[in-house]
Formats: structure tokens, C-alpha cells, sequence
């Protein structure tokens, strides 16, 4: 297997990571100078050629096995490596094939000695040019490889560039370890020091600077310890406070831990809508881990197709739950186990790892998992920081499956801000009359729907008398009917405010 298709195999890897992607097409730069080329020896000038590299794998395939197809899949297209690009896109009946290249340098730098011929020798070659693409990977191979991007600065910022660098070089280190690393088991945080100079002369690693930006589970540990004292998650069962929260999933992690769970490793959550949901949800990444929500209540053909496609290293359920899982699959824990110590577990972390991977509906084909990183859940909120003041006065609903990535801003909204998360029965959910009833109730204040099931909430509002604390409304998923809402004054008086 040759280096160009370990960096090339990487590059794709990556892409997919960023972009949520099983699939990906990128360009690479071939030097268009096939020994088969008549007289090619006495042709002065480059001949480089741009072509298109498409790459596909699943979660579980071995690193080594998917960097050898691509090798086999790129010497079979090795004598047309001559086509432009304007052809392929013809022929393919597509505009642009791709947004990102990569490109392996192969200039022979000679040793110290020198050659025989006394000719000046070249120590170091790099060279500058324009970004004709958004993003392009430049290396060098070296007795240590050089990593750079160029990259429209107009398109992409500079830390993002940056993070591609480094975990670029993350999983060239993962595979330099173990060849054989499953995709699903590449980490992207921790990545190898890359040493920059900043201008206050502070000497750090751009890793050690990442690290301080805070992952998920470090921000709910921050809260918590502001708000140990009031509720976090209710549930029909009952209450835990935030410092209970902590503890209990505190208690998980560990146990994750011992059964193998790492930075990067994914652990399958199989749980009814209730309060250890939140737990699992905290102690997988604790752990380091990233949680993959699967619905009970899914056909067993999406949930056989999700356990066997996300390969995680272990499955956490109840004891209602385990029927639904396929035989022969990942271990089973039970999140309801013994709870053994409460010690904090320290596995590190990364803003640019991934918090968890959500699974589309699969209406267009098969379902495919979308990784999704703890910066772009804390992004989420920071960004609406600016539109609204949550804060620790605040209830909100768990009303959709933790499996729609809705579920995502319902439970995160009041565990960064010390809020209130009531988790809503799925058959209440589904009785317009029952979950109003819920809202006067527990007073929630911030309510996040779909339209439609905000028009039949409306609906039985105008059958109710009992006041909505309602402040915020969020809706998502579908396109809203203006009319709808400004009919739906939600019991308060005055309507709140709908996002």
C-alpha cells in the first residue's frame, strides 16, 4: 500500500467526519506522465492533471481493508488518468465533481553528501499558490511528513483549516498504530502537537490550546456544580437534582470505562423516554464516548441496521428494552446495574470530537448516520445566546424521540443553563389534551414543537382554562402557518415568542 493512498484514504475520511458523510468525492492531482507516454522523457513542463476521487466505506470496516480498495479502485482508472475534468463532468452530467483536492508532492531531495556529479543539491522545496479550490491538502513526504492547507479564506476560517491539519493528523497516527482500526473507532480529538509561535510568545501546542475548549459533559459539570441543589430531569417515576444527575452518571462513566469505552468509542442508547436516558446520555461521554440514540419502539429492521452499521462497543438498555436488540450484537448494559463508585471519571475530551451520531429516516435509501460534535451542539448555543435569555427559571419538555435530532436542543437547552427538563410519557405526547394539561402543570417556559403537532396543541388550549408560563416557542422540522400561530395565544394572555 503506498503513502499517497494512506493520505488520500485519510483526506476522505475526514471529509466524511466534517460532513456527516459515508460517501464522499475529491480531487487529486496526478503528474500525468504515464511511462507509456511516447517520447515522454524529452517533454519539458509539467502535464499534472486534476481527477476525481470518490470514496465510500461503513463504520465498521477495518482502516487497512478500505485504504487497499481504494488503491485497487484507483490503479483500475490509472490509464484515463488523462481526462480533463470539463469531459468527466460531461460525462457524468454533473457540474462541479468536487470542492476539496488533495495534492502529494514528489520532489527528490537529496542527502547531505550530494550527488556524484557535483550539481547543487536541494535541501528543502515548498512552493505558493493561489486556492483554486475552497480547500486543498498539500504534503510533503519527508523522513517526517509535512501537512499544510490552503484555503479560501473568503469560504472557510482559519481555525477551521487549522482542526483539518490537526486531525488530519490524528488519524494518520490512529492508523500508524493500528492498521486495522475500524473507521467507527478514529478519534479526532487529542491530536499530535503541532508547535505555532502566537504572538504574545505563548509556546503551547495548537492541542493543548483546542483542549481548553470545553466539551459537553465539562459544561454540564460546570452547571451542575453552580445548581446541585435544584432539579434537572423529572419523569413520571420521580426527580434528580443536578448533583444526583452528576453522581449517577458520574457512576456510569465508570463502568463504561471498564468495560472498554474510550475517547472515540460509540455506545448504542436503547432506553424508554425517563430520566435514565439523561443519565446515559451524560455517562457515555463522560466516558469519552459518543452515544448513538436508537428509539425502542423503531422497527427491528432500522434497529438491527443501525446497531450492526455504527459498531458500537457496547449497547446500554432496561430490561423493557433488550428484546428489541438483534442477537448476537454488542455487549448490553443495563443502565438500571449496580451503580458501584461515584468518582468522577477523567477520560479527556475534545470540542471537535464527536458527542453523538444521529441516524436519518432512511426514506430516501438506507438509513446513514450523521456525527455530530460537541462544538457544534455548545456553537448552537452560544449563537442563540443572542435571541434568547434561557436560564436556570427555565423548564423545558423532552417531547421528541431522543432519536430526532430536535431531541438534541430539548435536552442540552436546560442542562447548560441549570433548567428543568421534564420528560414527556410518549402517550402523552401524542393526547394534545394530556400534554397541555403537563404544560400548566410543571409550568414549562420554554416549548419546542413541530407545527403540526402545535396545531392540535392549539386546539385543545381553546378548550383549557388553567394559565401557560409559556415564554419561548420554538418550532423546527416543518414550515409554519403564520395564521396557526397568531390564532394560538396558548393560554398566557399574551403569545409568546415563536422561533
Amino acid at each position: 500500500m503506498t503513502l499517497s493512498t494512506v493520505l488520500h484514504g485519510a483526506w476522505g475520511l475526514l471529509l466524511g467526519r466534517t460532513l456527516g458523510r459515508e460517501r464522499v468525492v475529491f480531487g487529486s492531482t496526478v503528474s500525468g506522465r504515464a511511462e507509456t507516454t511516447a517520447g515522454i522523457e524529452q517533454i519539458v513542463g509539467p502535464m499534472i492533471n486534476t481527477v476525481p476521487v470518490p470514496i465510500a466505506w461503513s463504520a465498521g470496516e477495518p482502516l487497512d481493508a478500505l485504504f487497499a480498495r481504494l488503491q485497487d479502485q484507483q490503479l483500475a482508472v490509472l490509464d484515463h488518468q488523462h481526462l480533463g475534468l470539463v469531459e468527466l463532468a460531461r460525462i457524468a452530467g454533473v457540474g462541479e465533481l468536487f470542492d476539496t483536492i488533495v495534492v502529494v508532492e514528489n520532489f527528490a531531495v537529496t542527502d547531505d553528501a550530494g550527488p556524484e556529479d557535483g550539481l547543487p543539491t536541494a535541501e528543502w522545496i515548498d512552493g505558493t499558490d493561489a486556492a483554486h479550490y475552497p480547500v486543498a491538502l498539500v504534503v510533503h513526504p519527508d523522513e517526517r511528513l509535512r501537512l499544510k492547507v490552503t484555503y479560501d479564506t473568503g469560504l472557510v476560517e482559519e481555525g477551521f483549516a487549522r482542526r483539518l491539519v490537526e486531525t488530519m493528523a490524528r488519524f494518520l497516527e490512529q492508523f500508524a498504530e493500528n492498521p486495522a482500526i475500524p473507521v467507527a473507532g478514529l478519534r479526532v480529538g487529542a491530536a499530535p502537537a503541532v508547535w505555532r509561535p502566537l504572538p504574545d510568545g505563548d509556546e503551547r501546542t495548537l492541542s493543548e490550546r483546542t483542549l481548553s475548549e470545553r466539551t459537553l459533559s465539562d459544561r454540564f459539570a460546570q452547571v451542575a456544580r453552580a445548581h446541585a441543589d435544584a432539579v434537572a430531569v423529572r419523569d413520571r417515576h420521580g426527580e434528580l437534582t443536578y448533583a444526583g444527575l452528576d453522581a449517577r452518571s458520574d457512576a456510569l462513566a465508570r463502568r463504561l470505562a471498564a468495560h472498554g469505552v474510550r475517547p472515540g468509542s460509540r455506545v448504542a442508547v436503547v432506553l424508554p423516554r425517563s430520566a435514565d436516558l439523561i443519565v446515559a446520555v451524560l455517562g457515555v461521554l463522560k466516558a469519552g464516548g459518543c452515544y448513538v440514540p436508537i428509539d425502542p419502539g423503531s422497527p427491528a429492521a432500522r434497529i438491527a441496521y443501525i446497531v450492526e452499521d455504527s459498531a458500537p462497543e457496547c449497547v446500554l438498555a432496561v430490561a423493557e428494552t433488550t428484546h428489541v436488540l438483534p442477537a448476537g450484537g454488542p455487549a448490553i448494559l443495563m443502565v438500571d446495574g449496580p451503580a458501584g463508585a461515584a468518582a468522577p471519571v477523567h477520560a479527556g475530551g475534545h470540542a471537535d470530537a464527536d458527542a453523538y451520531v444521529i441516524y436519518t429516516s432512511g426514506s430516501t435509501g438506507r438509513p446513514k448516520g450523521v456525527a455530530v460534535p460537541h462544538r457544534a451542539v455548545t456553537a448552537l448555543f452560544a449563537g442563540a445566546a443572542a435571541d434568547f435569555d434561557f436560564g436556570p427559571d427555565d423548564v423545558w419538555t423532552l417531547f421528541h424521540s431522543y432519536a430526532f435530532d430536535f431531541s438534541v436542543w430539548e435536552i442540552w437547552g436546560p442542562l447548560l443553563h441549570g433548567g428543568r427538563l421534564v420528560v414527556v410519557d410518549q402517550d402523552v405526547a401524542r393526547d394534545p389534551e394530556r400534554f397541555r394539561d403537563m404544560l400548566a402543570r410543571e409550568r414549562v417556559t420554554v416549548l419546542n414543537q413541530t407545527p403540526s403537532a402545535f396545531y392540535s396543541l392549539i386546539a385543545a388550549d381553546q378548550q383549557a382554562s388553567s394559565p401557560l408560563a409559556l415564554r419561548h416557542v420554538v418550532f423546527g422540522g416543518e414550515a409554519l402557518d403564520l395564521r396557526s400561530w397568531r390564532r394560538g395565544s396558548t393560554g398566557t394572555g399574551t403569545p409568546p415568542r415563536g422561533w
